[in-house]
């Protein structure tokens, strides 16, 4: 979800807030990652527990955001909002099919990744350990 508002911010032609949004989530991660280690009992368990205050901690300040910036542009009717996907206008209909290629660029790459995923995964989860010649050596 905080890669979709980040994808917002990039598409509205708002990389600051898109910045301001990372370097909240690192510092926070960074805090209560050192906190929760270190000055609990939580140990390792401390640094995912920041982790996730951090991502938790992003994610409402990039709603926030959001929501300040562009509250105009939500506070429309459903109604209206309806009322304006007319799919047989010009420039809706110019704007889809832009969009499709995008769309199936997109797919492209998920289907690539997914297929590399898949692929990697066959290798199971510990690679093979291999003897060294030394040990043979030694063996011999």
């Amino acid at each position: 979800m905080i890669m979709t508002c980040k994808g917002w911010f990039i598409g509205m032609q708002d990389g600051v807030r898109a910045m301001v949004t990372d370097l909240v989530v690192n510092g926070v991660n960074m805090l209560a990652s050192y906190l929760l280690a270190v000055h609990t009992s939580l140990g390792v368990a401390g640094v995912a527990y920041g982790t996730l205050i951090a991502q938790w901690t992003g994610l409402i300040t990039a709603l926030a955001m959001i929501a300040v910036r562009y509250r105009a542009n939500f506070q429309l009717s459903t109604f209206r909002l309806l009322s304006t996907l007319n799919f047989q206008h010009s420039t809706n209909k110019r704007f889809f099919r832009l969009n499709a290629d995008l769309f199936v660029r997109s797919l492209c790459f998920i289907v690539v990744y997914v297929g590399w995923t898949v692929i990697s995964s066959s290798y199971g989860d510990v690679e093979p350990r291999r003897q060294s010649h030394r040990r043979r050596a030694i063996r011999d």
